[in-house]
């Protein structure tokens, strides 16, 4: 029998990130939703009360998605109706304490982030925020999230899918929340009939094994020669040269680059913080973000994480780049604002605001790079030659 599930979220303000989370979530448990009300929106529990059980009804799995500014509210009352007494688990309190400092026991901090009813199967970052539960009763789960667009998307693809697919012996897809990305951006470049060069860093062979799950998708991209050598380079500064080159090499519209991963300590080992800078360069400007990993998260998870977010990065941008031309007059010098070396030159302007120090070099991501099919290095290089 296929496995149904609902999804309530509680306390969330529409706005266009709940619109968006809504859609995403409904990308990645596609088939598995029931039609009509698959995700139902109240301001609190009470409010969700008189119709809470008929959610239950045919479902396998409710998932309760509660906003972080009433999570503690919400996992308290949700502990209380089920009699489960909440506790604060010493491993997640520690990652807590250093995430946010020291809290009083018993005080709303202590209860949102890693109170949980002891025996049940914890979903949690490495930060020790926000920690959620699953609550079984037969074959039906019930699951406490917080509702929050990034934390969301990760712990449903790290922790509850994977614990799901074991619980019941389905297959939901781990990577369906990177594959709405890539659909929305190959639609927004389609749209315009235009391409995204990408650096051809070491991580473009995981954006290259992502953009080939899109049909049609991967045509869109020119894989440019990487051939900016960092040398003493501030990262933020090294991603934006990257990123205007892979904009300016074959003159594609927009660039796009993703670094490898940066330690942000003075010890390189697996526990360390990471760090990866994710450029991107239109008509406009370059700008560059910074993705951190999370205490456990594994290399792999990271990375990949990465290449969702650089995906959905180019789609926020090459977005706004669209609406901002649809609405310009037709003159065509009012299109491009910025000259290829104004836009150089802010590019650097704005990661020299930006930089902080790093006490070492790459991360050694051949560990995982390690893991793709060495035919992927050769398209690559073939495809820059081209």
């Amino acid at each position: 029998m296929e496995k149904k599930i609902k999804i309530l979220t509680f306390g969330a303000r529409w706005n266009s990130n709940t619109a968006q989370l809504g859609d995403v979530l409904r990308y990645m448990f596609n088939g598995y939703l029931p039609k009509g009300k698959e995700i139902a929106y109240y301001e609190s529990v009470t409010e969700a009360l008189p119709e809470f059980s008929t959610r239950f009804q045919g479902t396998h799995t409710v998932l309760l998605l509660a906003d972080t500014s009433d999570y503690a509210h919400i996992k308290s009352l949700l502990a209380k109706a089920l009699h489960l007494q909440l506790q604060s688990m010493p491993e997640i309190a520690k990652n807590t304490r250093n995430t946010i400092g020291d809290f009083f026991s018993g005080s709303d901090e202590m209860i949102a982030h890693c109170a949980v009813p002891a025996g049940k199967k914890i979903f949690c970052l490495g930060d020790g925020l926000y920690a959620g539960f699953a609550v079984t009763a037969g074959q039906q789960n019930l699951i406490l999230l917080p509702h929050h667009k990034d934390r969301t998307v990760t712990l449903l693809n790290q922790q509850v899918i994977p614990y799901l697919n074991e619980f019941y012996g389905c297959r939901i897809p781990t990577d369906a929340s990177c594959r709405y990305y890539m659909g929305k951006l190959c639609e927004e470049l389609h749209s315009f009939n235009e391409k995204m060069g990408v650096s051809g860093t070491k991580t473009a062979v995981l954006i290259r094994n992502a953009a080939e799950k899109i049909p049609g998708f991967l045509p869109m991209l020119r894989f440019t020669p990487s051939a900016e050598t960092r040398g003493k380079l501030p990262p933020l500064e090294y991603a934006a040269n990257l990123s205007i080159a892979a904009c300016e090499l074959e003159g594609n519209p927009y660039g796009a680059a993703m670094t490898s991963a940066f330690f942000t300590g003075t010890e390189a080992t697996a526990q360390t913080e990471k760090c990866v800078y994710l450029a991107f360069t239109d008509d406009d400007d370059t700008e560059v973000r910074e993705v951190h990993s999370v205490n456990g998260e594994e290399i792999a998870e990271f990375l990949n994480r990465c290449t969702e977010e650089l995906f959905k990065f180019a789609l926020e941008k090459v977005k706004a780049m669209h609406k901002k031309v649809l609405a310009e007059d037709d003159d065509e010098a009012s299109v491009s604002l910025f000259t290829p070396g104004k836009k150089a030159l802010l590019a650097v302007l704005t990661v020299l605001a930006m930089a902080v120090g790093f006490a070492v070099s790459y991360f050694a991501t051949d560990y995982v790079l390690g893991q793709q099919n060495a035919q992927n290095d050769t398209a690559i290089t073939e495809d820059t030659q081209q």
